[in-house]
């Protein structure tokens, strides 16, 4: 070994030839791994290590969210005003709260059936956004921002998982028992009337029963929760993308700054 590091020059021309050049034990082996002076040395390429590459379309994902919600409200909407026995003098939430509210669009059936299909896309559009905010925080490798953000946005999608409660919290039961027996193949349930205006409620002359009370509380605490849970997720959505505005524009930083206060302003008003 002595003789070997004195009196030769070895090179390596790849990790799996050191056992050999230095725990060789004859000069034959020895020699095959001599580079003598003035030999034309092999040089083997360096491998990149293989990267895995992911476009995450934030803009497009945005777009189709609102899409997605904006369209089901005006679909709902049409329905409930076309073909559900809507008024305002009947409908529990405006009797509860004393205003009107959108998403009593979402109640009464049939728009429920388009209310629920379309929110379900809507949430699932969600997800994967959140989904493509953490993936694009995990790869800076900070671990307490990972850690951070994955308290967050694991917390959102859960709260959009119980969101979909919503729509289990039936306000209209007898709506739906009615138009089965309008169309044959049902029954009559205790307590169904005809009101003032030929609807068919449980309400009679405007008064809400206990039960009707619990169910409507259900019914907007899970929406109330869905709202603080996107109102905390929308801060951290900010403040991340404040790291990045010096670089952006003054007209962007306006519609960003001014978009987000009018967001946080409608979400205070409806919790």
């Amino acid at each position: 070994e002595n003789r070997c590091n004195k009196d030769l020059r070895f090179q390596l021309f790849a990790f799996e030839t050191m056992p050999a050049m230095f725990c060789c034990s004859s000069d034959e082996h020895i020699e095959r791994n001599i580079v003598h002076p003035g030999a034309v040395v092999p040089v083997t390429p360096v491998r990149e290590p293989e990267k895995l590459v992911i476009n995450l379309y934030f803009r497009h994902f945005a777009w189709a969210y609102s899409a997605a919600f904006f369209l089901t409200l005006f679909v709902s909407g049409v329905v409930t005003f076309t073909a559900s026995p809507y008024t305002p003098e009947t409908d529990k939430i405006t009797l509860f709260y004393g205003m009107f509210n959108p998403c009593i669009w979402f109640d009464h059936y049939p728009a429920k059936i388009f209310a629920t299909t379309g929110m379900g896309i809507f949430l699932m559009l969600g997800c994967a956004y959140s989904g493509m905010v953490f993936v694009w925080v995990y790869v800076e490798k900070r671990m307490l921002r990972v850690m951070w953000s994955g308290a967050v946005i694991g917390s959102a999608l859960l709260i959009d998982f119980v969101f979909v409660n919503v729509f289990t919290t039936n306000l209209y039961p007898i709506e739906e028992a009615a138009f089965e027996a309008a169309h044959g193949g049902g029954r009559r349930l205790h307590g169904v009337h005809f009101g003032a205006n030929n609807t068919i409620s449980l309400l009679e002359e405007g008064d809400l029963s206990q039960a009707d009370i619990n169910v409507i509380k259900l019914h907007t605490a899970f929406y109330i929760l869905w709202v603080v849970g996107q109102l905390v997720l929308s801060l951290h959505l900010f403040k991340l993308a404040a790291e990045s505005m010096d670089s952006w524009s003054p007209a962007r930083k306006a519609w960003t700054i001014g978009g987000d206060l009018i967001g946080w302003e409608r979400m205070k008003i409806y919790t």
